[in-house]
């Protein structure tokens, strides 16, 4: 395993991740309205869960470069239903 893959892949938290401004005030004010929200990313879900789970934030769909495009397609019309 290179050294890409010890620091970063198996310990995403190794590296400060963090949003950008007014972020998570939108998400909020989307939550409080009941809009669903997705992300879509092309980081693995491994990485995603932990990234989102340590910043504290949900959403409705999450879209990672582990699904196939048939289950993104799934996931992302289930939160319109």
């Amino acid at each position: 395993m290179n050294s890409f893959d010890e620091l970063y892949v198996k310990n995403p938290l190794n590296f400060k991740v963090s949003l950008l401004p007014q972020v998570r005030e939108i998400l909020d004010k989307l939550n409080h309205e009941n809009i669903k929200t997705a992300i879509v990313t092309t980081k693995d879900r491994y990485r995603t869960e932990k990234i989102l789970n340590n910043l504290k934030l949900h959403f409705d769909a999450i879209i990672t470069c582990d699904d196939t495009s048939e289950n993104a397609q799934i996931q992302l019309q289930l939160i319109w239903l």
